[in-house]
This record gives C-alpha cells, sequence and structure tokens, in this order.
C-alpha cells in the first residue's frame, strides 16, 4: 500500500506550482492521514549521517547570536538534506533527534 500525497511550496513564489508536487510518503513512522503539515523548511548544511547535528548551520540564514553564530533552527521545522551517504531511516531518526517535525530528501 503505498500512499501519495501533494507537497505545496509558497515560498519562493518561483517553486509555487497551483496543483503542488506528487510525492511519496516514508514507509515507516507514522503518516497524517487526512491532515496537513504547514512549517519552515531549513536545508541541513549536513548529510545527516553523523550522531551530531549543528543547528547553527545550514539555510536559510538566520539572526547571529551574541557569539556570533546563527540561531538553531526554530522548532517545529521540516528539514530538506541531500541523499546519499547512509540509510533514509538513519538520516530522518538524525533530523528527528534535532527537533525536526519532518524530513523532505532530496
Amino acid at each position: 500500500f503505498i500512499t501519495r500525497s501533494r507537497m505545496t511550496m509558497k515560498i519562493p513564489q518561483k517553486l509555487f506550482r497551483q496543483d503542488g508536487y506528487e510525492h511519496r510518503e516514508a514507509l515507516f513512522g507514522f503518516p497524517p492521514y487526512g491532515g496537513s503539515i504547514a512549517q519552515m523548511v531549513y536545508y541541513a548544511d549536513s548529510d545527516l549521517c553523523g550522531d551530531t547535528i549543528d543547528t547553527r548551520k545550514g539555510y536559510p540564514i538566520r539572526p547571529l547570536d551574541d557569539t556570533k553564530k546563527m540561531e538553531p533552527w526554530p522548532t517545529p521545522f521540516i528539514l530538506m538534506l541531500d541523499r546519499g551517504g547512509c540509510t533514509f531511516v538513519q538520516k530522518v531518526r538524525n533530523a528527528q533527534k534535532s527537533g525536526a517535525a519532518g524530513v523532505i530528501v532530496a
């Protein structure tokens, strides 16, 4: 059984499509049947294969704190990351540990 849904990008405007983007949900975890998720998306400047995730890196750029480092990703958030280096499950588990409410593997 494959669950299909649509992903809609609102910002940046050039990525907006009226009908959204087709994608497949993960085959593990608890899918949000009949619901929706609307959160900020941050791009991880890491493959998320290691045990330590620096939540002060990545994009978009965020304000700097007193130590001149970017503020952590504000929760809740969805984390976009590159494929490769380890399994999707390992990437998603590490993203979950960093506070991500969802993950997009590109």
